[in-house]
This record gives C-alpha cells, structure tokens and sequence, in this order.
C-alpha cells in the first residue's frame, strides 16, 4: 500500500478518537469500516487509484454515517445519565458533559463554526440558573444539533479542500455528504437527506466518469487524426500514405460517432464540453504531479493551446462535409503539442 494512502486512511480515522468510544459494537464497525478503506487501498495501489475507486464502494457514506450515528449516541447515552441521576445537576454542570468534545475540536482552530457551536452551548450557564429553561432553549435554538452540523460541515469541508475541485468523481460523495448536513434540521432528517444523496452522489459521480470518459476518447481521436495527417506529409512511400489516408478517413467517422454519441447520450456537445473546467482538462490528458498526498491538486497537461487546436480541427475538418484532399491542403492556425 502506498505510503500516502495509508497517511490518508490513518489520518481519516483518528477522527473517531475525539469521541472516545467504548461500545464493543461501534468500535467494530469503525474497524470494518477500516477494514474497508485498507482493503480497497490494497487493490488500487495508489492515492489516486483509492480516491477515484473510494464514492462507488460508498466508502465516504459509510463514514458519515458512522459519524453521525457516534456522536447521536453520545448525546444520547449523556442524556439518559442525567436522567438517571438521583441529583439533578446544574445548568454548568448539564453543559459540561461536552467539554471533553469541545477540548478536541479546539484541538483544530479552522473548525471555528463547531468552536463556536460549543460556545453557544456553554454559555447557556450564563443565561439561565434553571435546568427545564436551559433545556427548553437547547431545543429552540438548536444547540445540540448544532454540534453535530457544524462538526460534520468543518470535518467534511476540511475533506473537500484537500481534493482537486474539478474531478467530480471524488468531490460528489463529500459534496452531497455536505448538502445532506446542511437541508437537514435534526437527526431525523438527516437520515432521510443522507439516505437521499447518497444516491444523487452515485448519479453524480456517473455522470462525471461518462462525461470525463467521453472527452478522453475524443482526445485520442483527434490526436491520432492529427498524427495521420503530420505522417503523411513527412513519408515519401505511397503504400504507407495510402494506409495513412484510409486512417483519417476512419478516424474522422470515429470522432462524429463521439461527438454524435456525447450529445445523444450525454446531452453534452463539444462547446459544452469546453465550457465545463472539470471535463475540459481531460482534452490534455492530465497527470498527477504531486506525491499523492494532495489527491491530485497539482497536475500537468499538455499545452492548453490544444484546446484551440481541437477546436479548429472539429469546426473545419470533422463536422464539414469536405474531401481528405481539402483537409490535407488545410493550414492549422496551431500546431498541436504532444507534450507539456
């Protein structure tokens, strides 16, 4: 396994320790959920291979899930202490059940809205002496809720920032983890939404992977047309420029078959291509240049002037009805760059 990976996997799980968990049953599914992670990671080797394979094992789901179930049944168990408890305790001292939470997640200054959420918790001791007004509070103003929303928002936003914003592949499960937590109000609801976008996330994700495959394959076709057409010019042998001709004109019909396809099936024409950053950068063939840690934040490509050359080659040589002879006569504006 990839050192980086299991700096990934390591660093996503330490998470849980905050919360101290002692029920046999949760630490073993946070233990089959590792399992999981380590496991996939296993099969796909690299960073990028475990992220982009991570949303269709429903892996990030599972996670948010556990999460939320973790800290509903803290609040729970904290709850039904107190109510077992012959004493009934102050304001100060109902509100100081959370100070072990409140310790860890100061722990990490940018969660500044689950800080703040704690906050407001505890300054409810400087509110009120009596417990049921404290209480009656606590449920008009959210402030338990709060904890879970805003710890889930700066834990999974964190996630988010770590990611390369353009491959949706990735982004969708955290994005939709994200919506779910902000369009719910309780714990019941954010049941239902979680439920809910976890299989917007899939469509989501697919939808990006047609859209992304679709602009690969275009890419190589018009690389490989380009090429036939730079192999004819510089050999001298007419078997040879004969095959290459019979290439162009197949590869021409490969590329309206894709453009035809993309826009029946995807709703997605070559100017809308272009217009989407996230399914362009796949016309350069991106590479991940970091150390994998950064999950492909920093890439190289090849010279955005292909985009351009592309462009020219589809709006004056693959769409018009012309013969190979004008296509060969034709001089590109650009010349295509096969390397960064």
């Amino acid at each position: 396994m990839q050192q980086a990976v299991k700096d990934y996997i390591d660093s996503t799980f330490r998470i849980f320790d905050q919360y101290e968990v002692t029920d046999p049953s949760i630490l073993a599914e946070i233990e089959a959920l590792r399992g999981k992670y380590v496991r996939l990671a296993e099969r796909t080797g690299d960073i990028m291979g475990f992220v982009s394979a991570a949303p269709g094992e429903g892996l990030y789901e599972e996670f948010t899930k556990l999460t939320t179930k973790i800290v509903m049944r803290k609040n729970q168990a904290a709850a039904a202490e107190q109510k077992e408890a012959p004493k009934i305790p102050t304001v100060s001292e109902y509100v100081e059940q959370y100070r072990s939470g409140f310790d860890e997640v100061k722990k990490h200054p940018e969660r500044r809205r689950a800080i703040q959420a704690y906050e407001r918790l505890f300054d409810l001791k400087n509110r009120t002496d009596d417990l049921l007004t404290a209480e009656i509070l606590m449920e008009r103003e959210h402030l338990l809720w709060d904890l879970t929303y805003y710890n889930a928002l700066d834990v999974e936003e964190a996630r988010l920032k770590d990611m390369d914003p353009l491959f949706r592949s990735t982004t969708a499960a955290i994005l939709n983890a994200i919506a779910a937590v902000r369009e719910s109000g309780s714990a019941e609801e954010y049941y239902y939404n979680a439920a809910v976008h976890e299989v917007k996330s899939l469509y989501d994700r697919q939808e990006y992977q047609a859209r992304m495959l679709a602009a690969v394959n275009l890419a190589l076709r018009l690389i490989e047309f380009c090429s036939l057409k730079r192999d004819f010019y510089t050999h001298r042998d007419n078997a040879l420029r004969k095959g290459f001709l019979k290439g162009l004109i197949a590869k021409r019909q490969e590329i309206r078959k894709i453009l035809a396809f993309s826009e029946y099936a995807l709703h997605m024409t070559f100017e809308d291509l272009m217009e989407d950053e996230g399914v362009k950068i796949w016309l350069l063939s991106p590479q991940i240049a970091d150390d994998g840690a950064a999950l492909g934040r920093v890439r190289t490509a090849m010279h955005p002037q292909n985009y351009e050359v592309f462009r020219e080659m589809i709006e004056e040589e693959i769409r018009p009805e012309i013969s190979v002879a004008e296509i060969l006569k034709r001089r590109p504006k650009k010349v295509l760059w096969y390397r960064p």
